[in-house]
């Protein structure tokens, strides 16, 4: 994939990014305005964006791949390299400031969340199984647990549903498999609930799961037939349009039979993921800035709350410097974004970079 063929995903991420934050800095300030709270919680479908995104560039690099036993290991090993490093800095950056607010006495019990089980889980990126650690070490990493379970499926998703590296399979045929993909995700999630006795809440095991969150693969698998293989007006609306038709009826359906308005409404941020994505691959030069912010968009997923929430909780809280409502919101955001972005900057050149590149090299010697 060239450069140019890039940025507009990269202005993508940049955008679900600059979501994310904005939920994060809405939590963080207190006296909102209810217009202004309400705008800043619809950031946390940024993630739903990210999904769809990281599932069309798996697409498109898949694209040649046959995915027998050396390019499979080689797509994995791709796959851990590109965001372990990072993920084990962040593991290692909120440990720390954890262990901090406890020396400060801010915490009666320092032994949640950080016991030994949820840390393991977390550094062999397996925390997605252990509703305890699903997002309980790094802020936010259960999308990264999310994201590590779709990796290991995708290679049959996309050999079996999609047809691999065939020519595009007709528009019913992918209609019919799409849907049987997301009414057997919405089965096995309601396994998973009857097994944990767990209600469906924002925010929660369910929520964060892989089975909850397909929906928004789905439309990276649908942006990718939309972006590469039907690329006219005609044929993208007759994809798009009955994909988000279904796709919302049987996620209404399922929201019905499972009581959770969640199921519908994360059917719809999909559904504008998708939508997100298809605009954007219309752009010829997608926004500069949220090209470069989108590049360092994981680093800045995975530091940002300690700007979003830590430091600006702290400074509001004991030096007074950020005032309440939307003036101390727009600050906020700013800040974090900034820093987060600099902040960025280094453990892209200190730890992504040299852990893709680590990867790289063990590809070579192994594959």
């Amino acid at each position: 994939m060239s450069k140019e063929k890039l940025d507009y995903i990269d202005a993508i991420r940049g955008l679900a990014v600059i979501l994310v934050i904005a939920v994060h800095v809405g939590q963080s300030i207190p006296n909102l305005p209810d217009t202004i709270k309400n705008i800043s919680k619809m950031g946390q479908f940024g993630v739903q964006i990210f999904f769809a995104a990281s599932a069309l560039t798996l697409c498109i690099s898949a694209s040649n791949e046959d995915f027998k036993l050396r390019s499979a290991i080689a797509f994995y090993l791709r796959r851990f390299f590109r965001i372990w490093p990072m993920y084990m800095i962040g593991i290692i950056i909120y440990f720390s400031i954890f262990r901090m607010k406890c020396n400060s006495n801010l915490y009666h019990d320092c032994q949640e969340p950080y016991i030994f089980e949820n840390i393991l889980s977390n550094i062999f990126l397996a925390h997605a199984f252990f509703p305890s650690a699903n997002n309980a070490i790094v802020p936010g990493g259960w999308s990264i647990a999310t994201e590590v379970v779709f990796y290991l499926l995708f290679p049959l998703i996309w050999t079996k549903i999609f047809g691999g590296k065939k020519e595009a399979i007709s528009r019913f045929e992918l209609l019919a498999k799409v849907a049987l993909l997301q009414v057997g995700s919405y089965v096995v999630l309601n396994q998973i609930q009857t097994q944990l006795a767990l209600d469906f809440k924002n925010n929660e095991f369910l929520y964060f799961s892989l089975p909850f969150q397909m929906i928004a693969f789905i439309s990276g698998f649908i942006a990718y037939e939309i972006v590469k293989k039907r690329t006219d007006r005609t044929s993208i609306a007759m994809l798009a349009l009955p994909y988000i038709a279904i796709s919302c009826l049987i996620s209404l359906v399922a929201g019905i039979l499972l009581d959770s308005f969640l199921v519908p409404m994360l059917s719809l941020a999909s559904a504008a993921s998708l939508l997100t994505i298809i605009g954007f691959s219309k752009i010829k030069e997608p926004p500069k800035t949220l090209i470069k912010v989108g590049r360092y968009s994981y680093s800045m997923y995975i530091v940002h709350f300690i700007f979003a929430t830590y430091a600006t909780r702290w400074f509001y809280r004991h030096f007074n410097l950020i005032p309440d409502g939307v003036i101390g919101f727009i600050f906020s955001f700013i800040f974090t974004i900034l820093f987060s972005y600099l902040l960025s900057l280094l453990t892209w050149k200190f730890v992504e970079k040299p852990g893709i590149s680590a990867g790289r090299h063990l590809i070579k010697r192994l594959v």
